[in-house]
């Protein structure tokens, strides 16, 4: 069974990129506080992005997610395999999937010059 992370539990009000633009809200502090322990804890998880007071930014979304190919070590396939996206807002989906492309680009092409 997969571990369900509702996001409005962390926050009802993710805003920014780094935990210097908002230290509780922000899309670095949801993904080391909550999505890396969670990955660490089970094979697969569900982040579910409904019940937020206003719309998700594309930088929170891109940084929490994004973050883990680019900045953690994770690939485009762990991602896929271990983390599904639930939201009734389906921009999110599309958004979320292509900041895993662009990250994975962008890992492969650090791994490249390396």
């Amino acid at each position: 069974m997969d571990y369900v992370i509702k996001l409005a539990d962390f926050t009802k009000t993710p805003m920014g990129r780094f935990i210097s633009d908002s230290k509780s809200n922000s899309g670095e502090a949801f993904r080391e506080e909550v999505i890396i322990p969670a990955l660490n804890a089970n094979n697969s998880i569900i982040i579910n992005l409904d019940d937020v007071k206003f719309a998700i930014g594309s930088s929170f979304l891109e940084e929490s997610i994004g973050g883990l190919i680019r900045l953690k070590g994770f690939t485009e396939e762990d991602i896929r395999k271990r983390i599904k996206i639930e939201s009734s807002n389906e921009i999110y989906k599309l958004l979320i999937d292509k900041y895993i492309k662009i990250a994975e680009g962008i890992r492969v092409n650090k791994k490249g010059s390396e």
